[in-house]
């Protein structure tokens, strides 16, 4: 088969081309996920979101391009990790380079590094930033009890005017589950599969009184997949790249206190900057604590504290610790103006190179919104961001949100968000390799977004054009030693389709199409180095009986080739395009059955790049050699899931 679209892919995607989005899957609050596609009309306009406005919203009147998927999502297509999630969202794709495996997310092709800078996650509203790089965000990614996780949030698009730095392509905000979804249970599971993977989970959930728990536990060891190499100094070799991940979730609840902790570990065979043979263990650590007090002032308005603690450790005595104080007020000036404002303290403290480093940074932000009319609401918004030795900037935010009727929905929205450089790139000092620059100032983004929305009660579709212009990039220049810069303009600009069929009781049509292009000022269109086009289709099946099964697979073009713009060898395979296909199969024994006696247990299946496609991706680092394989070959999962 040719590289392209396989002709199933064009004909799915054809029968939804009128119909594509991913925002009509969202949790509702009286709705659970697994009753969605039952919902009428009226039900179904009240889905909510909470990353647009850091409050529940209607999710087509969000001041965003927002897309959501559940925990209903994760069961149907499976998934062994939170970046197998975060993959299947629209215009996104998931890589890492061979110094930081499986570290990046990049949204609307805009990230120029392997650090997972220029998107924000966050963990129930709250930043998960580490100050060392700014997006060292491998251990999340890889150990993050995927069976903690209630929905997924995501902007694309700038949120800096609500979040502050690294809100620069994206933000991607991680729900997790509470005693309130479901009351008592408790669950654990076993799994084994290709690579000598084992994998555990537990998890729970329990109400003591007024005390809510809810506790996830997941452990992943893999002996690794076939990691065939040729390095930067000519030499071939064929070894296993295995990972170690441990991550621990716990939240606590008793009326407004909140009390969240996440810690993940993440040991990963991984080459060097100097990108040659053999590899070594690398240790990431990720560790975040946040308490929260939540109280009423008023029937109109509310206040939240928040004091959040983030810390990031390597075995190579690097580290980072930071903590943020934030106090919000959230409510109704009247009954057609809301509004959130607050303000922020962040104090960050990091180590590299045997060199600490000390920054506090304060913001303040408001925003509202206005329903002007019934059928028309005006957004506006702007944050104030003071980081120590770097100029004042101002981020703002505006939109148009327009309801035709009903069904249809349209916004205007433009948006600016910032990122501070972060100690990585300010204070390193490796000699003859990288040095950092302490001059360097925040690079920024400006995005115009116009989205068209349609839901009804079967489908939902969601069209988005936009276009952006970065200032300011930090960049590497230079051979060795290199040091950062801030170079000069970037302008991206794409089309985004997406969306979702329901067929009956029983089946589930999901995905979308998008376009996305980037072009700096020496007309290189090959900026973000990711694929320009990118196809993904997921069909589920919900039998009613025990048993479902759900295909998902992403179609992603060629990346770009790093020979064609630098003195790179081609030394290895190309990165041409390749399909990306997943298979879940899912039996619940006392459904199946009939039989309420037997325990409540699922028996999963779950295969991936079942087309066992050669999957490499351009060598960024110091582009001397052309790319490096970025995934393994095909690969099968068997789970054992005890409910009680």
């Amino acid at each position: 088969m040719p590289k392209g679209i396989p002709i199933y892919i064009i004909m799915l995607m054809c029968g939804i081309i009128l119909c594509l989005n991913q925002p009509s899957i969202a949790a509702t609050d009286n709705v659970e996920p697994t009753n969605l596609f039952t919902l009428d009309i009226e039900s179904l306009m009240h889905v909510k979101v909470s990353v647009a406005s850091k409050r529940d919203e209607n999710i087509y009147d969000a001041p965003g391009v927002v897309s959501v998927m559940t925990d209903t999502d994760i069961e149907r297509f499976g998934a062994n990790s939170l970046s197998d999630v975060i993959a299947r969202f629209p215009n996104v794709y998931k890589w890492g380079s061979e110094v930081f495996r499986n570290n990046t997310t990049s949204i609307r092709g805009q990230t120029l590094t392997h650090v997972d800078n220029t998107v924000l996650l966050l963990l129930n509203g709250r930043p998960m930033r580490e100050s060392f790089g700014g997006g060292l965000n491998l251990a999340i990614y890889e150990s993050f009890p995927v069976e903690a996780i209630k929905r997924i949030e995501m902007i694309r698009g700038p949120g800096s005017v609500l979040y502050g730095s690294n809100a620069f392509s994206g933000v991607i905000n991680i729900i997790t589950k509470s005693p309130a979804d479901g009351g008592e249970n408790y669950q654990v599971s076993s799994s084994y599969g290709s690579f000598n993977t084992q994998a555990y989970q537990v998890a729970m959930t329990k109400q003591i009184g007024e005390v809510g728990t809810v506790f996830s536990l997941s452990s992943r060891n893999e002996d690794g997949w076939n990691f065939a190499f040729t390095d930067a100094a000519g030499n071939h070799g064929e070894e296993k790249h295995g990972n170690d991940t441990h991550g621990v979730f716990i939240q606590s609840k008793y009326k407004g206190l909140t009390l969240t902790g996440f810690v993940g570990y993440s040991r990963y065979d991984e080459l060097d900057t100097g990108m040659t043979l053999p590899a070594s263990q690398r240790l990431h650590q990720r560790h975040f604590v946040d308490a929260q007090y939540e109280h009423q002032l008023s029937e109109r308005w509310g206040t939240t504290l928040n004091l959040t603690f983030n810390n990031w450790e390597s075995q190579n005595s690097e580290d980072a610790t930071d903590g943020l104080f934030e106090i919000s007020f959230n409510g109704q000036l009247t009954d057609d103006i809301e509004l959130v404002t607050g303000a922020s303290i962040d104090h960050h403290n990091s180590t590299v190179t045997d060199a600490s480093t000390s920054r506090l940074s304060t913001s303040y932000y408001l925003q509202g919104e206005y329903r002007v009319l019934n059928w028309l609401t005006l957004v506006g918004g702007l944050q104030l961001n003071k980081p120590d030795d770097i100029d004042l900037d101002l981020s703002p935010r505006l939109g148009t949100i327009i309801r035709f009727n009903e069904n249809w929905r349209a916004k205007l929205l433009y948006g600016e968000a910032f990122r501070s450089p972060y100690s990585l790139e300010t204070s390193i000092s490796v000699p003859g390799i990288l040095v950092g620059s302490s001059d360097l100032e925040a690079e920024t983004i400006s995005t115009f977004d116009a989205q068209l929305l349609y839901n009804n009660h079967d489908y939902s579709s969601a069209l988005t054009f936009y276009q952006s212009k970065q200032k300011d990039t930090i960049v590497r220049s230079g051979a060795r030693p290199a040091t950062f810069i801030n170079g000069g303009e970037v302008n991206y600009w794409g089309i985004e389709w997406e969306g979702r069929i329901q067929l009956g009781s029983h089946w589930d049509i999901q995905g979308s199409l998008t376009y996305q292009a980037g072009e700096d000022e020496a007309d290189n269109e090959d900026v973000g180095l990711v694929p320009h086009y990118m196809a993904k289709i997921g069909v589920s099946y919900n039998s009613g009986k025990g048993y479902q099964i759900g295909v998902f697979n992403s179609y992603f073009s060629d990346a770009a080739q790093i020979e064609d713009i630098s003195n790179a060898a081609v030394v290895n395979s190309t990165a041409d395009a390749y399909n990306w296909l997943t298979f879940k199969a899912s039996l619940n024994l006392r459904d199946f059955t009939g039989n309420s006696t037997l325990p409540d247990i699922d028996f999963d299946l779950y295969g991936e790049n079942l087309l066992n496609e050669d999957v490499h991706f351009p060598e960024l680092i110091r582009k001397q050699i052309n790319t490096v394989p970025l995934h393994g070959g095909r690969a099968v999962y068997f789970t054992v899931k005890l409910k009680f």
